[in-house]
C-alpha cells in the first residue's frame, strides 16, 4: 500500500512575507497525513543510513517507472528522517503523481512531499545557481550564533529554481533561526519549511 503524498496544499499552514529580502516563507508541517502524531527524536546514525538507502531506492523506482532524467523529466529525491521530498520538473500531472506513488511504495518511507512542478527541466545555469544558494544557506545556518550543535547541522537544505526547502528535526525556535539565516542569502526566491518538531 502506498503512503499518502504530502503536497504543499496538504501541509500549508500559512504564507508570510517577512521583512528583509522579501522572500515568501511557506510554513508547513512534515507529519505524515493520516498517520496521526509521530514521536521522533534527532536522527540516529541508523536513520541517516536509512535515508541514504531510501534516496537510492526511490531514484531507482522512479527511473524504472519511466521518469529517468531526460529532456522532459528532472526528478530530484531527498530523504530526511524517512520522509521523502521530490523536487524538480515533470511534463504533466500523471508523471507527478506517478513519481509520488513510486516514492511512497518504497519500504521505510513515512511520507512524501511532492513539490514537483509542471514544465521543462531547468537549465544547467539554473542548477548551478541553485547549488550556490544551497551552499550559502548551509554556511549561513552553520554560522548563526542562535543555533547550537546539533541544531545547526541537524537539517537539510534543498534548492530548486531559487526555492529553498528546509527539512530537519528542530525546535520551533531553531526553525525560526534557520529560516532567518536562509532568508539572508541572496538568490532565495521563496522558503518552504518542512520541519518536524520533536518537542511538540
Amino acid at each position: 500500500m502506498s503512503r499518502p503524498a504530502l503536497t504543499l496544499a496538504s501541509v500549508l499552514a500559512s504564507v508570510l512575507v517577512l521583512g528583509g529580502c522579501g522572500a515568501p516563507i511557506v510554513v508547513g508541517t512534515a507529519g505524515v497525513a493520516g498517520s496521526g502524531a509521530v514521536a521522533v527524536d534527532k536522527r540516529t546514525f541508523g536513520t541517516m543510513v536509512e535515508d541514504e538507502g531510501i534516496e537510492w531506492k526511490v531514484r531507482a523506482a522512479i527511473n524504472q517507472a519511466g521518469l529517468k532524467e531526460d529532456e522532459r523529466h528532472n526528478v530530484k529525491v531527498t530523504s530526511f528522517n524517512r520522509i521523502v521530498l521530490l523536487t524538480g520538473q515533470v511534463p504533466d500531472e500523471e508523471a507527478k503523481g506517478k513519481a509520488a506513488d513510486e516514492a511512497g511504495r518504497v519500504e521505510q518511507v513515512r511520507g512524501v512531499h511532492n513539490e514537483l512542478v509542471l514544465g521543462p527541466p531547468t537549465k544547467l545555469s539554473t542548477r548551478s545557481a541553485d547549488a550556490v544558494v544551497t551552499g550559502r544557506v548551509k554556511v549561513a545556518v552553520a554560522a548563526n550564533s542562535d543555533l547550537k550543535p546539533p541544531a545547526n547541522v541537524n537539517n537539510k537544505v534543498v534548492t530548486e529554481d531559487g526555492v529553498v526547502f528546509l527539512m530537519g528535526l528542530v525546535t520551533r525556535e531553531e526553525a525560526e533561526a534557520i529560516t532567518a539565516a536562509a532568508q539572508s542569502v541572496p538568490g532565495v526566491r521563496q522558503i518552504v519549511r518542512l520541519f518536524e518538531y520533536p518537542d511538540s
